[in-house]
């Protein structure tokens, strides 16, 4: 949920998952990641869901804001490479396609960069 909770301005996962089009988005990211893990595993994934965790995660806490987007927030260093990278790193080398991922690592990039930018600027004399 960290990565798209920046990718909408660091928005409570509760209040991420109001949003239908999001819903379905979150829903396909974990899709993909799901099926990338069941692909290098080479059995299927079991005792738990992607639906159980949607739910989990809509019956939370409200207002509850993944680490990584505090992290976003604060300025400090966000786990993109180990958290999206090494996933998408992991898909390449069985040539499987992650669109929503992907999308997402660019996006989480590019706003990073961005934020760091700014910060440096900021700081100079």
């Amino acid at each position: 949920m960290g990565p798209m909770s920046i990718a909408c301005g660091c928005i409570p996962s509760g209040s991420l998952l109001t949003y239908p089009a999001m819903l379905a988005q979150v829903r396909q990211a974990m899709a993909e990641v799901w099926d990338l893990a069941e692909s290098v595993l080479g059995k299927p994934l079991i005792g738990f869901s992607i639906d159980q965790y949607i739910q989990r995660t809509q019956n939370s806490v409200p207002t509850h804001k993944p680490s990584m987007a505090t992290d976003f927030e604060e300025g400090r260093d966000v786990e993109i490479e180990s958290i999206v990278g090494e996933v998408l790193k992991a898909a390449k080398e069985i040539g499987r396609p992650m669109p929503i991922l992907s999308t997402l690592y660019a996006i989480l990039t590019i706003l990073i960069s961005e934020r760091d930018r700014k910060k440096n600027i900021l700081k100079a004399p």
